[in-house]
């Protein structure tokens, strides 16, 4: 049977969005390198010129994918459609992005693409660290983080950098020495420590964050001219236990104990959804030994 020629507004929209990029050879190894190719009908039906159910591939892949095999398998429809989209959300947006300098030369276009390429892998690294600190939380060890998604650690700290520079990353190095903590702007603990801070009357001359030091944790010490304050938080999607709170006030004493921070007044920060159940809880014995307990709400159930 003759296959059907694809519409020409069908088939140039292809072209154009996958600007000749094969998105099998992007989906396997990450190239982006112009192929000559053809226009694969992912069902195999040469009738049906339906949009989605087009994707350009290179000659070889285009021949991999018609073919069946018995020793191996094959390409799927879902796994190629998987690899065009990406190729279309991911990497084509980034391509667009061009030099006033026209291309007039192989070499031009190689280089061009070759800092395209760049770019996507500098936003896919930025994007994996992202991901990777909203799971875990505050990072300190940079080897770790740099085992988590397989790059060197200077790789790490240079994405860090940047990020912290675009204000979606905080870096804070404890006072005195070179440990620096990493952790998200908008996580959790860092979004109820902004709105303790922003109820106080005396600005803050210092803030410091994710203390790790002689087996102590504390998530913050801030002070203002006149106090000192050792702050703790949780946050609560569901029913919030009266034991678990004395449980974590208990940690905070002994972290101030250990830090010698005996004199700083203790904050424990209790992040609320419309979720949360608080009824159960009892905190009176706890405010009149002088800690200081706020329920902030955090608009959503926030994992913690």
């Amino acid at each position: 049977m003759a296959r059907k020629r694809t519409s020409s507004t069908t088939e140039a929209d292809v072209l154009c969005n996958s600007r000749r990029r094969c998105c099998i050879c992007f989906g396997l190894n990450r190239d982006v390198r112009i192929k000559s190719g053809q226009i694969a009908h992912l069902d195999k039906d040469s009738s049906n010129d339906a949009y989605d159910n087009l994707a350009f591939l290179c000659l070889e892949h285009h021949d991999a994918y018609d073919s069946s095999t018995s020793q191996s398998k094959n390409f799927t429809k879902a796994e190629v459609k998987q690899y065009r989209d990406e190729l279309y959300k991911s990497v084509i947006p980034i391509m667009e992005i061009q030099t006033s300098v026209p291309v007039t030369s192989a070499e031009t276009s190689r280089q061009q693409t070759g800092s395209s390429l760049q770019e996507y892998k500098r936003e896919e690294r930025k994007q994996v660290i992202i991901e990777v600190l909203s799971k875990i939380g505050p990072v300190q060890n940079l080897m770790y983080l740099a085992s988590k998604i397989r790059l060197s650690r200077d790789s790490v700290e240079e994405v860090l950098l940047r990020l912290s520079q675009e204000n979606v990353v905080r870096i804070d190095r404890e006072r005195a020495t070179t440990k620096r903590t990493y952790s998200l702007v908008n996580s959790s603990e860092n979004r109820l420590i902004d709105t303790f801070i922003g109820t106080l009357d005396e600005p803050v001359n210092e803030d410091c964050r994710f203390i790790r030091r002689k087996q102590h944790e504390l998530d913050a010490m801030i002070r203002t001219s006149s106090k000192w304050y050792a702050v703790e938080t949780v946050v609560a999607t569901q029913r919030l236990s009266k034991e678990r709170i004395q449980m974590v006030v208990s940690c905070l004493n002994k972290a101030k104990d250990g830090l010698g921070l005996e004199e700083a007044t203790s904050v424990l920060l209790i992040g609320i959804s419309s979720d949360t159940d608080t009824k159960d809880v009892n905190l009176l014995k706890l405010q009149k030994s002088g800690i200081i307990i706020k329920y902030i709400e955090m608009g959503c159930p926030t994992s913690g």
